[in-house]
């Protein structure tokens, strides 16, 4: 029976390029951290749906991270209603553990999200807010809590992970064993530890100061500069064949993106995984964007330029929106995936039957690239 990998994050995969050899995730969220002593965390009821032992899967899995004797602030949990995801400006805000019954949007598939929002001068974070799709389903340890033949994904286990994001760790694409690695697979206790890879991050992030003169104070909050790749018409027919072979993969990794398509799950997996064709594909180049707040989120639209497209074409007249992005000295990510620089080269894919934030799903090429395929 093939396996089920799920995404756990927000990373963004690589339909079709004309040249990938030197893709390289974008940096614009490293070096972020907290800076504070002490940081609370609200796990609101909605987490009880997981099982009854999700409060402690929480606590035990803040510990993990605090075990490592890096200098990071003490975490605390507790029970609580949770506010509003995202962040308010001088509003009283919460860092946040929850589960989003009827799946949330920013997920676009994935196992949990995490939005982080920062001071783009001083590279520290105001705010983390840890969300759970609820269309997957989630074991807590607990006796029972084996739901008949359906895989289920260990609670500690996404939580350490989503925390690690909290943190202000982006993925592992490399170290298959590390908590951070992009991608997981049904019942993986052994995700609950971390491993040196994950302990060495930790150390590296919370062993150092950055100097807030030196910050990174790009409108886009990534840095580096853009590389066009040799994009052309034939990618977008390319992006369509791979989109299609993927639909018939008997692999059923679930992977994502900002946006990028879930593979059908078996039967028996964990969850109902949404895997929507395009309606359109097409490759544009970033010629800017602007930043809004939205509900406590950031909300960037994306103006392109030089644009080929196949399919529904029309569509592609809709305002592209994607989350995170700067506005002022604040910045936010979701789950460490930044924005495009302009002059990035993206793969556009239009959903049909959507609008807003789900309407387009769009990932990166050339040095902005932030893979994940959890």
């Amino acid at each position: 029976m093939p396996r089920l990998v799920a995404s756990l994050g927000l990373g963004a995969t690589l339909l079709a390029a004309a040249s990938t050899a030197n893709a390289t995730a974008s940096a614009g969220a490293e070096g972020v951290r907290w800076r504070s002593e002490h940081v609370a965390f609200t796990v609101d009821p909605s987490l009880d749906e997981a099982g009854p032992a999700a409060l402690s899967a929480v606590h035990a899995a803040t510990t993990s991270w605090q075990s490592v004797g890096a200098d990071t602030p003490a975490i605390s949990v507790h029970a609580g209603e949770a506010s509003a995801l995202g962040f308010v400006l001088g509003g009283k805000n919460q860092s946040t553990v929850r589960l989003a019954s009827d799946g949330e949007p920013l997920a676009k598939g994935a196992l949990a999200i995490t939005v982080v929002t920062y001071d783009a001068k001083s590279r520290t974070i105001l705010d983390a807010d840890v969300v759970l799709n609820g269309l997957y389903r989630f074991s807590d340890g607990s006796p029972g809590a084996k739901q008949g033949k359906k895989k289920l994904f260990d609670l500690q286990a996404v939580l350490t992970h989503e925390l690690g994001h909290a943190h202000g760790l982006g993925d592992d694409h490399e170290h298959e064993l590390a908590v951070m690695y992009e991608k997981t697979l049904p019942e993986d206790l052994g995700k609950r530890a971390l491993s040196a890879e994950d302990e060495a991050a930790l150390l590296g992030l919370y062993g150092q100061d950055v100097d807030s003169s030196e910050a990174n104070t790009s409108a886009s909050c990534a840095s580096g500069a853009a590389r066009p790749s040799a994009w052309s018409g034939a990618g977008v027919i390319l992006a369509l064949a791979a989109l299609a072979r993927r639909r018939r993969n008997t692999g059923r990794v679930a992977a994502l993106g900002l946006g990028v398509a879930l593979v059908a799950a078996p039967a028996s997996a964990s969850g109902p995984i949404d895997f929507s064709a395009p309606s359109a594909v097409a490759v544009a180049t970033v010629a800017g964007l602007t930043s809004r707040w939205q509900d406590g989120l950031i909300v960037s639209e994306l103006a392109l330029a030089d644009v080929s497209c196949a399919g529904d074409c029309e569509a592609l007249a809709e305002p592209v929106l994607v989350p995170g992005g700067r506005i002022g000295d604040v910045a936010q990510v979701v789950t460490h995936v930044d924005l495009p620089e302009p002059g990035a080269r993206v793969v556009l894919e239009v959903i049909e039957g959507r609008s807003g934030l789900g309407r387009h799903r769009v990932t990166l090429s050339g040095k902005n690239v932030g893979r994940s395929e959890r």
